[in-house]
């Protein structure tokens, strides 16, 4: 596993780490805001436009809790 794209966000007295990882073909990702942790992998072979997902959850300061949610949302699109 790999990462190939990483942002750290502080607002509102937390830190949250985004982190897109490459595993094999497939993307996925990373958030981490102190200790909660999701990890979401596979979530599409499009390197580009998870960027995009993962700069857009970074924008909108989305945390570990609710990360899953997104990304699900994401795939629906």
């Amino acid at each position: 596993m790999e990462t190939v794209w990483c942002k750290v966000v502080a607002q509102h007295g937390m830190t949250v780490r985004y982190e897109v990882f490459s595993d094999g073909g497939d993307y996925g990702l990373r958030i981490v805001c102190g200790g909660d942790v999701v990890e979401i992998p596979a979530l599409t072979t499009e390197k580009e436009s998870l960027l995009a997902l993962a700069d857009a959850m970074a924008r909108g300061f989305v945390t570990p809790v609710t990360a899953r949610d997104v990304a699900e949302d994401w795939l629906l699109r």
